[in-house]
């Protein structure tokens, strides 16, 4: 019980996850660096649309989706919740999911395995929704943590939404293009600006109450109108349907977007005032 509490040992889970992340970035590099040799030479045991879905599906998932949920562990959470045995089982998850797309998807594409080790990922990120929601919800927390830091795993969930049309569209055998539009944007705008950029806030605000510096209500009102852009914003993605109500909702989750960076000015100006980066 000790070893689980001990800061250094935190530290150590930590520096581990974030290395192997890195580690992670190499092979994703070296799946870029695969695809652009295919415009200079024949490699024929290799499809480039085949390497495209393994970096994409790497990158988000053994790169930058290890070290954010890294991040929202050991850095957001409190220490008595962050080092519980779940979330070393649950990281594990995402990396080995993560590599069995990395190694299927290069040589088979979307074939069985591939989305089998696709659907576990998925399958991971819902049990540690489900856990990190339940470790959040009680915790004696600033308002603005507990926004970004769920918000940026509502996403993370949301955005599950994408390849779950891909598979409806694989199984089915659909040629319907707005719809395989509309499967990838969905993926890529809750990844983006909500997972991703929430997810950052989340562990930047921690790291600046854990400096001794208290969030303002500037702070507050930049991460609600943050959170208020994500559904809305989406539909600036779908504009190709040409339907009014996504214009309508559109331009409100730009305004929405204008009003957070309005507040993110002088938060961004204090912070620097305060020496916080």
């Amino acid at each position: 019980m000790f070893l689980a509490f001990n800061p250094g040992n935190m530290q150590r889970k930590k520096s581990f996850w974030i290395g192997l992340s890195l580690l992670n970035l190499c092979l994703i590099a070296l799946f870029g660096l695969l695809m652009r040799s295919k415009i200079l030479f024949p490699i024929p045991v290799l499809d480039y649309r085949n390497l495209l879905s393994a970096h994409s599906h790497f990158a988000f998932g053994g790169w930058a989706g290890l070290a954010l949920l890294t991040f929202l562990i050991y850095e957001v959470l409190p220490a008595e919740k962050g080092s519980k045995k779940i979330y070393q089982t649950i990281l594990w998850g995402i990396e080995i999911s993560s590599l069995g797309m990395a190694a299927t998807f290069p040589f088979w594409g979307y074939t069985a395995v591939s989305i089998g080790f696709s659907s576990l990922y998925i399958i991971v990120t819902y049990v540690f929704g489900w856990v990190y929601w339940k470790d959040m919800r009680h915790q004696q927390l600033d308002p603005v943590i507990k926004m970004t830091s769920l918000g940026a795993v509502a996403s993370l969930l949301l955005s599950a939404i994408g390849p779950a049309i891909l598979s409806y569209i694989l199984i089915t055998h659909s040629t319907n293009s707005l719809l395989y539009r509309d499967a990838i944007y969905t993926f890529l705008h809750f990844q983006y600006n909500g997972f991703f950029t929430l997810a950052i806030f989340a562990t930047l605000f921690s790291y600046w109450l854990k400096k001794g510096h208290h969030l303002s209500p500037t702070a507050k009102r930049f991460s609600v109108f943050l959170l208020l852009s994500l559904i809305p914003s989406l539909c600036l993605a779908l504009l190709w349907h040409n339907m009014i109500i996504f214009y309508v909702l559109g331009a409100f989750g730009c305004l929405c977007i204008l009003i957070s960076v309005c507040y993110f000015i002088p938060l961004y100006r204090e912070s620097l005032q305060n020496k916080l980066f």
